[in-house]
């Protein structure tokens, strides 16, 4: 289960940004349900990775994203 966020439009296949020491880079979901305050994870997450969950179509073209504090 993640947070729900602008990042995520609903059910199946859809890009995401891990993130691992300071850069976060793409990956794949597959995500199922959703209750508008957490989304199922069912496929493409380890227990514990970091998501990020906040709006990412300025970065869709991008393959990683360094992450600055």
């Amino acid at each position: 289960m993640l947070d729900s966020g602008a990042a995520f439009n609903g059910s199946g296949r859809q890009a995401a940004f891990a993130v691992r020491d300071g850069v976060a880079r793409k990956t794949t979901l597959e995500l199922g349900a959703s209750d508008g305050k957490l989304v199922e994870v069912v496929a493409g997450a380890r227990p514990g990775e970091r998501f990020i969950v906040s709006d990412i179509r300025a970065f869709a073209e991008r393959d990683s994203i360094r992450i600055a504090d």
